[in-house]
């Protein structure tokens, strides 16, 4: 529970646990490059949460309970399939705009 650094890439992962959820000290989770189809929504739990790096995976959506991780400074989402923001929900797409506005979070989609 007291690591705050996490670097799963490239290990082909598919499925995220939600016990993903019990790491609360978390602030740098790296993704990228996977074959994750979907983020669990424990997500939501890592509200210390600053550098979140989803990029080339499998995910078309987001969970609702990421609006939770306000403390991103940088989220990349690149390279996953076309994700289209209106098939998000409203908090999701509201959450998606707010941190492509901030001039504190690097936000690559």
């Amino acid at each position: 529970t007291a690591l705050t650094t996490l670097s799963l890439y490239s290990n082909r992962i598919a499925t995220l646990p939600t016990t993903i959820g019990g790491m609360t000290a978390l602030t740098t989770l790296w993704l990228y490059n996977n074959q994750l189809a979907g983020v669990p929504d424990a997500i939501g739990q890592l509200t210390g949460l600053e550098d979140l790096d989803l990029n080339d995976n499998q995910l078309t959506a987001l969970p609702e309970s990421i609006v939770a991780l306000t403390n991103l400074t940088r989220l990349d989402f690149r390279y996953n399939p076309p994700f289209t923001r209106s098939a998000q929900s409203a908090a999701v797409q509201a959450w998606l705009q707010a941190l492509n506005d901030s001039p504190k979070c690097r936000f690559y989609m």
